[in-house]
């Protein structure tokens, strides 16, 4: 929705993926995560979305933590380009969810 909102191409590069042995990650083996890619995305657009789905949902369903407070979403470049992964934990507090 923030892509089609803001003009922005939304492509999916990764959704699941085989187990690979020793991988530190299995984020994408266990279906928990997706990754976009970032072409086409300025980097104040980049900026936003990330901040935006980590206060959102970070304290919920976030997994990845830096500086102690656990994301959902991380922009980064793991060899293939520079893309956002999104992600999320084994278990969630749902209950903590305002519907």
């Amino acid at each position: 929705m923030y892509a089609d909102l803001k003009n922005l191409p939304a492509l999916v590069t990764s959704m699941f993926s085989d187990p690979v042995p020793n991988r530190v990650s299995t984020t994408h083996e266990d279906k928990r995560a997706i990754d976009f890619s970032l072409r086409g995305w300025g980097e104040a657009n980049i900026a936003e979305l990330e901040a935006t789905l980590n206060y959102t949902y970070g304290s919920i369903w976030g997994t990845c933590r830096e500086g102690g407070k656990p994301r959902v979403c991380v922009v980064h470049n793991s060899g293939s380009g520079r893309h956002f992964h999104l992600q999320v934990r084994r278990k969630s507090h749902i209950s903590d969810l305002e519907i």
